[in-house]
């Protein structure tokens, strides 16, 4: 009897055995599944292509392309004082578009940048109270400028031209140091033609010229590079009527 009860009581353990087995392994496979159903979700998280969000806070943001490249960039600079958003083009270093404003707000500015990150054009306002508008040529240098200090205006150029309606221009302001001419002011007629034309010359003559229909100069009031007066008429051909002071031979 002894021994009926002990076999019964070892093949009820065994029993029990094989159950506490099944639910182990039960277990084991429903955590290993969804431990592999997290990481596949976490996965899609970290790559999802849409959020919607009422806000997003963070110090700075990078919008790269498919091929990891950054264009995008939002964010501050390290002690916080100015904000920038930043547009690149060939690289992530040099932007080709940079907007940017200072902490206070009293100074902000638009830069447009060649592909080599020279800067082309700025937009920038100082201090609240000065505002410009400047192109840089190609070696960096002013090539124009509208200044506004002080409310005063203030235009820097190279050339500047007047245009009508018609976009004709009418008028126009030039400096070229490789000129003999090297300022001048010109005015032409509805025809686009030059009449009248003021120049200054630091190796020749400067004065006020002026022009027929057919481009022939016919008036000439001016001083010769050594501070003379000079007056010249000429006829409908170009040819000097008369030149005062006259040459003395």
């Amino acid at each position: 009897m002894m021994h009926d009860e002990l076999e019964y009581r070892i093949q009820k353990l065994e029993k029990s055995n094989a159950k506490l087995r099944f639910l182990l392994l039960t277990c084991t496979m429903f955590l290993s599944g969804a431990l592999i159903l997290g990481i596949a979700e976490a996965d899609r998280l970290l790559r999802i292509d849409q959020v919607e969000a009422v806000s997003i806070t963070s110090k700075d943001i990078s919008i790269i392309d498919s091929k990891g490249k950054r264009r995008i960039f939002l964010g501050m600079t390290k002690d916080e004082s100015i904000a920038s958003v930043q547009v690149f083009g060939a690289d992530s270093i040099k932007p080709v578009i940079a907007f940017s404003a200072s902490r206070d707000g009293k100074n902000s500015s638009i830069a447009l940048n060649d592909s080599k990150g020279k800067e082309k054009m700025l937009i920038r306002l100082d201090n609240d109270s000065t505002s410009y508008m400047t192109q840089y040529t190609a070696n960096g240098n002013v090539g124009n400028a509208l200044i506004v200090k002080k409310d005063k205006p203030y235009i820097y150029g190279r050339t500047i031209s007047l245009t009508d309606t018609s976009n004709k221009i009418r008028a126009s302001f030039l400096l070229d140091e490789s000129l003999v001419f090297q300022p001048q002011l010109s005015f032409y007629d509805a025809k686009n033609s030059l009449r009248t034309r003021l120049f200054h010359s630091d190796k020749s003559i400067s004065g006020l010229a002026f022009f027929d229909a057919n481009l022939k100069n016919r008036g000439l009031f001016g001083m010769s590079q050594q501070s003379s007066p000079l007056v010249v008429l000429n006829d409908s051909t170009g040819k000097p009527m008369l030149i005062l002071p006259e040459n003395k031979k």
